[in-house]
């Protein structure tokens, strides 16, 4: 440990963290004790005196009272006593007059409730009769004959009031209708009803009412079916609908069913109405079924039917208001239940049962009058020992060991503490040197806050080990990657260089080429100059064709250099593009190891802010090793900065050197046309050569053979002039591809700066890490 850190290690005693903790627990546990016990101290010496001069007097001074007192105590006791009989015997009075009430009131309530249950039975009853009628009218609506009738639309006169009358006759409702669905144009009155946006006209074609009940067909029921029959046809489920109604003061159950197709039975041809007057007849079964008497008053208040005269009851506001009401009818006291039901329009329906009064007097047997016994007062002596000086000795005592087990706890605190904030604070110094070696060992079993921070702190220091590690392999394949990209940009440029003598060469190629044809021409035109003259000039014909046969053996030989360095040229252009292939792997694979340099710089990066926040947490002790996280986090954000810049420029290299190798491509495939060319125009020189050879020994077919090579120059001129097109083409792509190769070759230049900037950054971080103890 250096010097400095042996210095930083020194801390005096009164800085200590374990010897304050210490300090505050003394302080805050002596002193109020010490004060405390001064206090009480005083206190008792100063009341002990005080206090062993009062009690004597007091003593003597509260026996002649106490006397005293006794006497007063019997006689007020007396006087309480005989007060209380009187008392106690008004309110047993009170009590049995309020309990006899009070079961009076429960008798009163009980009763009420049975009327109600009678009122909620009224409303079964109702319920019962509709559900009947409900199940009735599905079984009626269902006959074959029905749905056969309103299925074909047509009832006849006789049918009209036949039809029906079995039904009412057996079931003895009050009356039944049928009525049938036409078209909305359909001659005759009727309900015209809209669902679904179409319409329909409903006429009714049958009824049929029981003797007595004819009245029934006098009923206006139009508006109320339309509604009915509307929400039937607008729900669509072939409900059927039974409810309650009051007609002219009078209570109907009114039933309303759909009856469908006999084949389509989802289509409605017709409804069935079934009307039930709720009459006196079934008013009096309910009577029975609920053993009371059963009025019913419509909305009006107006009387319909009753077991009672109508002149012995009535109905009104208060009444109804009251709901339970006391009252005499036909000279007996009943009680009445008025309540409104919401079926019939809100039908007012008054229950009525006999009523007797009930006697709750009760009478409590209980003692009124009773005497006590006269208290008899004896004298008292006694001592009073308060004995303070034991409690003070004791508090002392008490104080004392307070002390003692204070200091012991304290030192206790103080060896735990400073012996765990030693330890972490050395091997925080060891960190912030760069020893990574270190590992913290728990000092006690205890788990506390120590514990969590020497675990966290491990977890810190392995996965530091895991970075630096990390960082010193990657450095290493780094550096080995910049060399082996160093050593290929070094064959790339070669090769560019090569290209670019090559380039030299084509066009040097390419300018003798231009002469050689610019010569041909000349030639050619020579010839056919002489051809022209050969009839007039035969004995020059030897010499013109020794001097063709000469032309075409340098023609030959010339031909044979440019197929020469044709093939070299196509043999590099081949070989130029295998290297810009193994280049762009090359490439590809420093882009790989860029994507590795990244990912790493981020996992550091992420590692640098824990250390961060450990660091922080260990406080003054931590901040060295902050420093250090702060450099790395530093060091990986410039790293990944780096990284992202050279994966920028390798991807434009690798887009020049698609740009290039397509130039490549394009060259190697002008190149093979101009082998091709030059192996036309080589051919040609080796006619030439036969002509003029020929030309000696076939002077008699001389004029045959002048027109032959008058045709052969022809086309010699029209090769040359091709080969003329070819080589100018060829010049422009060699200069397209040159002007790739200078891209390239900036490119190039740019990689092997970045190349070097990669190898500062490989040597830098290696320089960093190498510091770090593994």
């Amino acid at each position: 440990m250096k010097p400095r850190d042996r210095e930083n290690m020194n801390i005096k005693w009164f800085n200590k963290f374990s010897n304050k903790i210490s300090i505050i627990l003394l302080v805050l546990g002596l002193l109020p004790c010490i004060f405390l016990v001064i206090y009480i101290t005083l206190s008792i010496q100063n009341k002990t005196l005080e206090n062993e001069a009062n009690i004597s007097y007091v003593v003597e001074d509260l026996n002649n009272e106490y006397l005293k007192q006794i006497n007063e105590y019997n006689d007020a006791v007396q006087e309480q006593l005989n007060s209380y009989n009187n008392y106690l015997k008004s309110q047993i009075t009170l009590i049995e007059e309020e309990v006899s009430k009070q079961m009076k009131e429960m008798y009163t309530q009980s009763f009420d409730n049975s009327l109600k249950t009678l009122g909620t039975i009224f409303s079964n009853f109702l319920d019962s009769e509709k559900r009947t009628l409900e199940k009735t009218g599905k079984l009626i609506a269902s006959d074959t004959i029905l749905k056969e009738k309103t299925a074909s639309k047509s009832i006849s006169l006789m049918e009209r009031y036949s039809i029906l009358e079995p039904f009412v006759t057996t079931q003895e409702y009050n009356g039944m209708q049928l009525w049938i669905l036409y078209p909305p144009n359909t001659a005759g009155t009727g309900v015209e009803v809209t669902s679904k946006n179409q319409t329909y006209k409903l006429q009714k074609k049958a009824e049929t009412y029981s003797k007595g009940y004819e009245y029934t067909k006098q009923l206006n029921l139009d508006d109320f079916l339309k509604e009915i029959f509307t929400n039937i046809l607008e729900i669509g489920y072939l409900t059927p609908v039974v409810k309650t109604k009051s007609f002219n003061s009078i209570p109907y159950f009114i039933g309303v069913f759909p009856i469908v197709d006999p084949i389509a039975t989802n289509t409605v041809n017709g409804f069935l109405v079934i009307i039930e007057e709720f009459e006196n007849q079934k008013l009096l079964e309910i009577s029975k079924l609920l053993d009371a008497s059963v009025t019913l008053y419509d909305k009006n208040y107006n009387f319909i039917y009753s077991n009672f005269p109508k002149d012995e009851i009535y109905i009104d506001e208060n009444k109804l208001n009251a709901k339970f009401v006391t009252e005499e009818i036909l000279n007996k006291p009943k009680r009445s239940y008025y309540f409104q039901t919401e079926e019939f329009d809100g039908l007012y329906i008054q229950i009525s049962k006999d009523y007797q009064d009930f006697d709750a007097s009760i009478n409590i047997p209980l003692e009124t009058s009773f005497d006590l016994p006269t208290l008899t007062a004896k004298e008292v002596t006694f001592e009073i020992d308060l004995g303070l000086n034991k409690i003070i000795r004791n508090t002392i005592i008490i104080l004392i060991i307070l002390i003692l087990i204070i200091i012991f706890v304290s030192y206790l605190l103080s060896r735990r503490f400073g012996t765990q904030i030693r330890n972490f604070t050395k091997n925080l110094q060891r960190l912030s040197e760069g020893d990574l070696t270190v590992e913290i060992s728990h000092v006690t079993q205890i788990k506390d806050e120590f514990d969590q921070m020497n675990k966290e702190l491990n977890k810190t220091i392995s996965s530091l080990k895991m970075m630096i590690k990390n960082l010193l392999e990657d450095s290493e394949q780094i550096i080995v990657s910049s060399k082996n990209v160093d050593e290929k940009s070094k064959l790339l440029k070669n090769t560019q260089q090569n290209l670019n003598s090559l380039l030299e060469q084509i066009k040097d190629l390419g300018d003798t080429v231009s002469k050689i044809s610019s010569r041909f021409s000349e030639k050619i035109d020579e010839l056919i100059s002489n051809s022209r003259k050969v009839k007039n000039a035969t004995e020059n014909i030897s010499k013109i064709s020794n001097e063709t046969i000469t032309f075409a053996n340098e023609g030959k030989k010339f031909v044979g250099s440019v197929l020469n360095v044709s093939n070299s040229v196509e043999e590099l252009v081949k070989n130029s593009s295998v290297s810009v292939d193994n280049f762009s792997k090359e490439v590809e694979k420093i882009n790989e190891f860029v994507k590795n340099i990244s990912d790493i710089a981020k996992q550091t990066n992420l590692l640098a802010l824990n250390a961060s926040i450990e660091a922080a947490r260990a406080g003054e002790a931590g901040k060295g090793f902050a420093v250090v996280a702060e450099e790395i986090r530093n060091l990986s954000e410039e790293t990944s900065m780096t990284a992202m810049g050279i994966s920028d420029k390798m991807i434009n290299i690798l887009n020049s050197l698609k740009t290039l190798a397509q130039g490549i491509q394009e060259t190697n495939k002008k190149t093979n046309d101009l082998g091709n060319t030059i192996k036309v125009f080589e051919e040609g020189f080796n006619n030439l050569e036969n002509s003029s050879k020929s030309l000696t020994s076939v002077v008699n077919d001389l004029t045959q053979s002048v027109r032959e090579q008058n045709q052969t120059i022809e086309e010699f001129k029209n090769e040359i002039q091709g080969i003329e097109s070819q080589t100018n083409t060829t010049i422009s792509k060699l200069n397209i591809v040159e002007e790739g190769i200078k891209a390239d070759s900036d490119a190039i230049n740019s990689l092997l700066e970045q190349v070097e900037i990669l190898n500062k950054i490989a040597h830098n971080l290696k320089e960093e890490t190498s510091r770090f103890k593994i």
